[in-house]
């Protein structure tokens, strides 16, 4: 809930970027990131979505914030539901959607693209 209320790093920052959406609502996250060398430095999100994709994006911001690009690229959903402590079953849709925008921000700033 506390990701939710008090989502952090809501916005945007020019750099790689990533888009996905959530298949059961339609719900979108846009995660984009801000990187010195191999280091993510910042991440910011936007999303449409509910409650669970807001706590969703905020935390794989919080995840990604700090980390080496090659790390990031193993980010999971799984990863994303644990960092919150779990998510009722209904919302890990909203985990999957975060994490795979995460994901394609990193390939972007890896310049793998999609």
């Amino acid at each position: 809930m506390d990701h939710f209320l008090n989502p952090r790093n809501v916005g945007s920052v020019d750099g790689p970027t990533g888009m996905a959406e959530n298949e059961d609502c339609g719900d979108v996250a846009t995660i984009s990131l801000r990187v010195d060398g191999e280091q993510i430095v910042e991440a910011r999100f936007q999303t449409t979505g509910c409650s669970g994709a807001i706590a969703c994006c905020s935390a794989v911001t919080e995840l990604l914030t700090g980390s080496a690009l090659q790390v990031a690229s193993e980010l999971t959903a799984e990863d994303v539901i644990d960092y919150l402590d779990g998510l009722p079953t209904d919302k890990r849709g909203c985990a999957k959607m975060a994490a795979m925008a995460g994901l394609k921000a990193v390939r972007d700033a890896l310049g793998a693209g999609d």
